[in-house]
């Protein structure tokens, strides 16, 4: 089916425009490019929604990419399935939305032109990676959105903490390409194929010894995990935030940091193996401590980008929690729900600081609410959708994550929900802090309002919309979604409402209530300032691996100064003295003089012909005896 090629030519094809005819466009046609560009992406991953949801799922292939030895041909094709086409139409739609958004949010950007051409390029090497069916070209959209995700994050390049981000953004991301790249040597070369629909089989993964089944799996894992900014490899995302705020929706909205969930549900078969059911158990602790920790992080966080920045990290473990239970469909349907307020959330910030022209600091807000009506409404939308508050999509999400984790059955699945709980009251409590420092408390700045045009704030819309509508039928949704996790069962979440519902709503509710009466008057922070620093555990991690780097570096220094001389100028300096002393000896010998020439000769000769015959008499003596 040629229309599933579409979702990558269109923003390939304004990814090139923008970057080669910016200046005879404009910047008003440059926008309309980049955005047109993706409404037609989203159209053509509709179509194929619609195809796959009636036809079934097929594979469109153009032809032998790749040949490998030892390894079937690697196809360049597309697999279009239900897991992936929900992925194609939940980035691309949103990645319109903020397209459109950016074009008011950047107008007054002098590098117009790059900054679309880089955003068309980071949702063309998305869907390059949600598309592919196999792993050799995941691999490409793989390493894409890494690229990508630098040229933006480093955007504003005279500003060095924006560069800092984005170098540290593209390192962190290097260590799960290479670990990618070690998962696909091991499956290839014991399997013979990359494609899914291949070594994804049973059969298939029964040849594997469980070593190198294990092996290939904690590759994987470590590659989504570096993606999807999952501890210890998180470090990055909150310093991502350097980077233009469109930037950071689109990032933690549709693309990138949802690549590791999806890299997860998509190789599902092979962590229901057996022999991979240790890696199972990992996932879903790690998930469980990265959503705590990140939540407590964002709690004394006064950025308010950051604290969006943790959220995700934090739902994203909400998310790996889900696929190391097995509950695939709930971990999609929450990284698609979370697609919509997410995304919300992080253009409304965008819409505050544009209009507190660049003040990020939540303590210096205030007082916003009568002032932009609008934007207030929609990011107590967003807000309610993350702290959990039905009948909005982040409850239904979050509870198919919960309820299937607690529905397994175990002490320590019981724990793994409890975690999960705790985190849900630390989400409420961070997000209503948030938005009452934001927009309720007293103002704390001069009132002097930058305030957003059309196409800044329409998006806003459709995505609140879409945040309400999707939760007044989210009930239905849970049961909906079973299906998107392919080639493995999902256990079944589906219930009415029952104690655990009320008791995460109850949760939701205390968090928002405690952060009203706490930060309403304008108190900046409800933690103790002894305390804070624990709470900063993430942040402590980046000074650690900033000492290990710096630890490094004093090493490299030493050897520059000890060894490097001994062996770039004391060693070659040896090597020349001795080669001109033999030199000379040689010259010793080329006098030039016949006589002693002929006298050498002689002399060689001659003890050539002794040591000769001394030889054959000892053989001729010898065999005598």
């Amino acid at each position: 089916m040629v229309v599933i090629w579409l979702i990558l030519l269109f923003p390939l094809l304004g990814s090139l425009l923008c970057a080669t005819h910016f200046r005879t466009l404009g910047k008003a046609a440059t926008g309309m490019v980049a955005s047109l560009a993706m409404l037609g992406s989203f159209s053509a991953a509709a179509l194929t929604w619609l195809r796959v949801h009636e036809h079934g799922e097929f594979t469109s292939r153009i032809g032998t990419w790749l040949q490998i030895p030892g390894v079937s041909g690697v196809d360049l094709a597309a697999l279009a399935d239900p897991l992936s086409t929900t992925m194609l139409c939940t980035v691309t739609g949103v990645a319109f939305l903020i397209h459109c958004f950016s074009m008011g949010y950047m107008s007054d950007e002098e590098d117009y032109g790059r900054f679309f051409a880089c955003l068309n390029l980071f949702v063309a090497t998305m869907v390059v990676l949600v598309m592919a069916n196999n792993l050799a070209l995941l691999l490409v959209g793989w390493g894409g959105v890494g690229f990508a995700s630098y040229s933006l994050i480093g955007f504003y390049r005279n500003k060095p903490s924006a560069v800092s981000a984005a170098r540290k953004a593209f390192l962190i991301n290097v260590v799960g390409d290479v670990a990618m790249m070690f998962a696909i040597f091991i499956i290839g070369t014991r399997t013979g194929s990359v494609a899914f629909g291949d070594f994804l089989s049973k059969d298939v993964l029964d040849t594997l010894s469980g070593d190198m089944l294990l092996l290939a799996g904690i590759c994987l894992m470590i590659a989504a995990y570096a993606k999807s900014a999952q501890l210890p490899l998180h470090t990055w995302l909150p310093d991502a935030m350097e980077g233009p705020t469109p930037v950071s929706a689109l990032i933690h909205a549709a693309t990138m940091v949802t690549a590791g969930v999806y890299l997860m549900v998509r190789c599902a078969p092979l962590y229901m193996h057996p022999g991979a059911a240790d890696l199972m158990v990992i996932m879903a602790r790690l998930g469980a401590i990265t959503a705590l920790v990140a939540a407590l992080c964002a709690v004394v966080q006064n950025d308010l980008k950051r604290i969006l920045a943790y959220s995700t990290m934090s739902q994203l473990g909400y998310m790996f929690m889900a696929a190391g239970m097995g509950v695939y469909g709930a971990a999609i349907f929450h990284l698609v729900s979370h697609a919509f307020f997410k995304a919300l959330l992080f253009l409304t910030a965008g819409v505050v600081i544009h209009a507190l022209h660049g003040e990020q600091d939540i303590r210096k807000m205030g007082g916003l609410g009568k002032k932009m009506p609008g934007v207030h409404l929609a990011f107590l939308i967003g807000a309610l959708a993350l702290a959990g508050i039905p009948p909005l999509v982040g409850f239904w999400s979050k509870e198919a994550i919960l309820l299937g984790t607690y529905k397994e059955g175990g002490l320590e699945n019981q724990i793994l929900w409890g975690v999960g709980i705790v985190t849900a009251l630390l989400t409420a409590y961070y997000t209503g802090r948030a938005y009452v420092l934001t927009f309720w408390a007293p103002a704390q700045h001069d009132g002097k309002l930058h305030l957003p045009g059309s196409s800044m704030t329409w998006p806003l819309a459709v995505l609140s919309l879409a945040t309400v509508v999707a939760g007044l039928g989210g009930h239905e949704l849970v049961t909906e979604v079973q299906g998107l996790a392919t080639q493995a069962p999902v256990p079944e979440v589906h219930e009415t409402f029952g104690a655990l519902q009320i008791t995460a709503i109850l949760v939701g509710l205390v968090g928002l209530a405690t952060a009203y009466s706490s930060h309403k008057t304008g108190r900046p922070a409800l933690v103790p300032d002894s305390a804070e620093p624990l709470l900063r555990g993430p942040e402590a991690i980046d000074s650690l691996s900033l000492s290990i780097a710096a630890s490094f570096r004093r090493f490299a220094d030493m050897v520059a100064i000890k060894v490097d001389p001994v062996i770039s100028q004391q060693a070659p300096n040896l090597i020349q003295r001795s080669m001109l002393g033999t030199s000379a000896l040689l010259c010793q010998l080329q006098g030039g003089s016949l006589r002693l020439y002929a006298v050498a000769v002689l002399a060689s000769s001659t003890l050539l012909a002794v040591f000769v015959y001394a030889l054959f008499s000892l053989a001729v003596g010898g065999g005598g005896q």
